[in-house]
């Protein structure tokens, strides 16, 4: 099984099991998932927009884009870190705001599944800065002159 693979079941494992487990107040994960929504509409809160990322980040990591994988997470982690700033959720469609008192396991493992596909696109980026590389040279267009350069550093 690739690292890919592995990394991608960490985090939906975890994501998964943050749904099932207190998250914020007497909400579970799931709850908070189908109303998140409404603190998006009310300018509540943003942290909501993390769980779309999480799963733009999820085809990223199975297309292999390390890149997508990255860019997703990390926003998806500052998203879900913004709501400890700002811990205030809508609970109905009335639009009334209430002050998070107290995160349970299932805002914890959900943050932790973001924090995983961080981790998982740093060490596959940092895994293979050469075959990056290569790829780089390999699609730049070859230049007027380019082999004349390279004549002249075999020779020195």
């Amino acid at each position: 099984m690739s690292r890919n693979y592995v990394f991608l079941s960490i985090s939906i494992a975890l994501y998964v099991l943050a749904l099932s487990l207190p998250a914020a107040n007497r909400y579970i994960g799931f709850e908070c998932l189908v109303a998140g929504w409404f603190s998006l509409g009310a300018g509540v809160g943003f942290g909501w927009l993390a769980n779309p990322l999480m799963a733009i980040a999820w085809i990223g990591l199975v297309s292999k884009s390390a890149t997508t994988v990255l860019l997703c997470s990390a926003i998806a982690t500052v998203l879900m870190l913004s709501t400890l700033a700002n811990p205030r959720m809508v609970e109905s469609t009335s639009g009334d705001a209430s002050t998070i008192v107290h995160f349970g396991p299932g805002f914890w493992l959900w943050l932790a599944s973001a924090i995983s596909l961080v981790v998982s696109a740093v060490a596959t980026m940092s895994a293979s800065p050469s075959k990056a590389a290569a790829a780089a040279r390999k699609d730049r267009p070859h230049q007027p002159g380019d082999a004349a350069k390279h004549e002249s550093q075999l020779r020195k």
